[in-house]
C-alpha cells in the first residue's frame, strides 16, 4: 500500500484499539478504502507505511478510528 506521496501539509493518524496511535503516510482514501472494503478480511493484516519511514503491520478489526490534520 505505500505509494509515493507528495509534500503535503496533511498528516494522518490511526487510533488503534489498546489506546496506541499510529502516524501514518498512507492517504485517507488509502486507509478508507481499506476500512469499508471486504477485500480484506479483519483477523487480516494490513502493512502501513510510517510518517518517520519505515514500515508497521496491524489487524484490520485493530483500527478504531483515523484522522486527518494539517501540520
Amino acid at each position: 500500500m505505500c505509494t509515493t506521496h507528495e509534500k503535503s501539509l496533511k498528516k494522518l493518524e490511526i487510533y488503534m484499539s489498546g489506546g496506541f496511535v499510529v502516524p501514518v503516510a498512507d492517504s485517507f482514501e488509502e486507509i478508507m478504502a481499506i476500512l469499508d472494503g471486504r477485500v480484506v478480511a479483519p483477523e487480516e493484516y494490513i502493512v502501513l507505511c510510517l510518517q518517520e519511514g519505515g514500515r508497521t503491520a496491524c489487524r484490520k478489526k485493530d483500527i478504531i478510528g483515523i484522522a486527518e490534520y494539517e501540520d
